[in-house]
């Protein structure tokens, strides 16, 4: 166990911070707002559902992948069955067209092509707790993989098991557990979490985290998923009372200024959102012409 004087702190603290890795992040331009991903970092990443969160998580986990960055996911509320065939396939190039439809087959020949990445995926079959069960297993895929980064969606599926703990402290309990796990592997934690209940006409924040403010003080950054409505009063003729693009906000970024808000869109059919100032608007535009056929 070390002691350190105040001198020795602030050596200490510019020594450790020499040579500290950083994990790029292309995503949607994210990585300029938060300064990248950062050793030990813990981010939360809340929407309401349907927003697309999921989405979002493994846009960024396949895009850290495909940089060389070995990342693993953990799924609660997809199995990894349901990601492979409804989400992951949308990504790959060689596997776009193909439909549920198709012979094996076909499929298998269209899967061979494929270029491998580092995205590694536990297969669960039922409920795991934080510290019981996925802190073995992350630590394995550490040593054996080499894991840079995890990802967990989301965090109800994750927490621990503590009987004689409310709700609330359960939840405080295992966001701490995540946080000192990702300080001490220097493992970076994406984490989804879900909004508390909230009206339509209320905007998704840092302030409608689900469970406790404690996710948000132990997050280094958080960011935020939301449809916003439109300005217009709902009538029985009006086919959407929500804006066609969502909004991603950096509300919160401990290593950059954050208040970032950027309009995105959904491409289901590459399985991607993309700026809405750059293609995401035209995109809409031919979806909706389609659509109105």
């Amino acid at each position: 166990m070390q002691i350190l004087s105040f001198k020795e702190a602030i050596q200490f603290g510019h020594v450790e911070n020499i040579g500290k890795q950083k994990l790029i992040l292309p995503t949607l331009g994210l990585g300029q707002s938060i300064n990248d991903i950062q050793e030990g970092d813990f981010i939360v990443i809340t929407a309401r559902g349907g927003t697309g969160k999921t989405w979002l998580m493994i846009q960024m986990a396949y895009d850290l992948a495909q940089a060389g960055q070995p990342v693993g996911f953990f799924s609660g509320e997809m199995s990894v069955g349901e990601l492979g065939l409804y989400r992951f396939s949308k990504l790959a190039e060689e596997t776009r067209h193909l439909k549920e439809s198709d012979p094996p087959s076909k499929k298998i020949m269209a899967i061979e092509k494929m270029k491998d990445v580092p995205m590694f995926l536990p297969v669960i079959e039922d409920r795991w707790q934080f510290r019981q069960t996925c802190v073995p297993v992350m630590q394995q895929m550490i040593e054996e993989r080499g894991i840079k980064a995890f990802f967990f969606d989301h965090l109800r599926f994750f927490v621990n098991k503590a009987e004689k703990m409310n709700e609330r402290e359960v939840v405080e309990q295992t966001v701490l557990d995540m946080r000192l796990f990702s300080k001490k592997y220097k493992t970076p934690i994406i984490l989804a979490v879900q909004p508390k209940q909230i009206s339509s006409d209320e905007e998704a924040s840092i302030d409608t985290l689900k469970g406790t403010s404690a996710i948000s003080q132990d997050a280094t950054c958080v960011m935020v998923l939301d449809r916003p409505r439109k300005k217009q009063k709902r009538t029985e003729d009006s086919e959407s009372v929500y804006e066609p693009y969502t909004v991603l906000k950096v509300e919160k970024s401990r290593h950059a200024i954050g208040n970032k808000r950027i309009k995105i869109f959904l491409d289901y059919n590459n399985g991607k959102f993309i700026e809405w100032d750059k293609g995401g608007q035209e995109l809409c535009q031919q979806f909706a012409v389609l659509y109105d056929k």
